[in-house]
């Protein structure tokens, strides 16, 4: 699946292979953890390119995000998802506040995989 000419399924398919790897051998725990931090970075950067308020709505349900509920258009989004999205991106929360990445304080909170914050999606 690509969004905006970004290979998702790549991106994520290592990510995934990479954790397997976490899991097969006897990595010690700070190797792990600096690895991961760097994998990390690595898939925030090239998903970095996205511009996700413009994606469409089956495309963000695709990796992972969630409609608030049916009559809404907001949809929440995972925290992986929040660490790339730029300062100045405007994100709604299940109570219909506003905030702003890199101006406001955003609770990071998760549940079900995704924070109470996520996107307004015209579809």
């Amino acid at each position: 699946m690509e969004i905006q000419g970004v290979n998702i399924t790549y991106i994520m398919g290592n990510i995934l292979s990479y954790i397997s790897c976490v899991k097969e051998y006897n990595w010690n725990d700070r190797f792990c953890k600096e690895n991961t931090i760097e994998n990390l970075k690595s898939f925030e950067k090239a998903l970095s390119k996205i511009d996700f308020t413009k994606c469409r709505k089956e495309e963000l349900l695709a990796i992972g995000c969630s409609m608030w509920c049916i009559e809404s258009n907001l949809v929440l989004i995972p925290i992986w998802l929040y660490r790339c999205l730029p300062n100045g991106t405007k994100l709604t929360s299940i109570m219909g506040n506003e905030k702003v990445i890199g101006r406001d304080e955003i609770d990071t909170d998760i549940r079900g995989g995704c924070m109470a914050f996520g996107l307004i999606i015209e579809d």
